[in-house]
């Protein structure tokens, strides 16, 4: 989904209505639930990804890769990166964690897409769809913009959020693995919160 086309010049509609919208065709309530879960399994993956990013930094070494993890997901990209870089006990899974790391960076760009665009009405065709609009800061244009159109359907989003679980799943070898590092390597922590 991350392939957004520029487009020919056009007329920037904003569609004010509620969500759901009684224009809405039937059928889209199983969109909305879709959007919903891949937000969520989202949500589950980023906050598993940050757990294995806390656990290198509590670990022997982790220290010369910051204090605290990142906000901007570019800066946890590169904690990780380093982390598979520098760090003796990782650099062995270095091939598979720059492969899982790009898979997630792709997933993070469909995200970002549909979390930050601006949604037109569905299309009632079969299978529904619905229009987005991108619009993001360019340097070196006239207007200052980048302004991208793409069309999305039910099976886009719950093949995104499909994709989203099963690096979540996968991640757990990294976090097993981590988990075991840490527990060897340094004592254990005396205040454990469940987060």
């Amino acid at each position: 989904m991350t392939d957004l086309e520029p487009p020919e010049p056009f007329l920037l509609r904003v569609n004010v209505e509620p969500t759901p919208s009684l224009n809405d065709p039937r059928g889209v309530d199983e969109f909305y639930k879709a959007l919903g879960i891949l937000m969520i399994a989202w949500g589950r993956l980023e906050g598993h990804f940050v757990v294995c990013l806390l656990t290198i930094l509590a670990a022997p070494g982790g220290h010369l890769l910051g204090r605290n993890v990142p906000l901007q997901w570019s800066e946890r990209a590169k904690m990780w990166r380093k982390a598979f870089d520098t760090l003796a006990p990782l650099q062995g899974m270095r091939p598979s964690a720059s492969e899982f790391l790009t898979e997630i960076e792709d997933l993070a760009v469909d995200r970002n897409a549909i979390v930050h665009a601006l949604w037109e009405p569905f299309d009632p065709g079969h299978p529904p769809s619905v229009g987005i609009v991108s619009i993001k800061k360019k340097i070196g244009v006239v207007d200052g913009l980048d302004i991208k159109r793409a069309s999305i359907t039910l099976a886009t989003i719950r093949n995104i959020g499909s994709r989203m679980n099963e690096l979540n799943l996968r991640l757990m070898d990294f976090s097993r693995f981590l988990t075991d590092w840490r527990r060897k390597e340094a004592p254990p922590f005396v205040n454990i919160r469940v987060v």
